[in-house]
């Protein structure tokens, strides 16, 4: 009974470390992804910026030869 017991207990020590792999590469994946979403966010709030100086520029542009 005691090589059950210990080929049981390495085989729950093995399971217990396979979990903690997928937990450990399921955090660093949301890592991942938070930084990715973080970066789009950045590139997003420069692009709608960027866009919001091209319409400013352009109303000014109408407005000096409309006059």
């Amino acid at each position: 009974t005691q090589g059950y017991s210990s080929a049981a207990s390495d085989v729950y020590k093995r399971q217990v470390q396979i979990e903690l792999g997928i937990i450990i590469i399921l955090l660093i994946l949301l890592a991942c992804q938070l930084s990715l979403l973080q970066k789009a966010s950045v590139w997003m709030e420069s692009g709608l910026r960027s866009a919001i100086q091209k319409e400013v520029l352009i109303f000014i542009v109408e407005d000096i030869s409309s006059i």
